[in-house]
């Protein structure tokens, strides 16, 4: 029995793998934002999941996890999304970085 060393290898790859695995959008939990955009927001549809607000506890969870220890993980979310996590104003302007086309029709 060795004790082994972990340098945040193991750690940083667990972490990219589980979050690579959890915010697929094959799951139907989240989406793409749209099909130039590979951010991710929150799937409309994932309460076809009847376990959907379980899963997402987790991943928040899991989320903070990562921040906590300062590990990456495989996805990034879209400005709306994580502005509303940090409890910010969302503007307008927000729904650019999602669907500029949209964005423009607005003005």
């Amino acid at each position: 029995g060795e004790e082994g060393l972990d340098y945040g290898g193991v750690a940083r790859e667990w972490f990219i793998r589980l979050s690579h695995e959890i915010l697929n959008p094959m799951y139907c939990l989240f989406e793409y934002a749209n099909s130039n955009n590979y951010t991710l927001q929150i799937n409309p549809g994932s309460s076809i999941n009847p376990d959907h607000l379980g899963y997402f506890k987790f991943i928040g969870r899991f989320i903070g996890m990562a921040l906590f220890h300062g590990k990456s993980i495989d996805s990034g979310f879209t400005l709306p999304f994580y502005k509303t996590m940090l409890r910010r104003k969302l503007i307008l302007q927000d729904i650019e970085s999602i669907d500029t086309e949209f964005y423009q029709s607005m003005l």
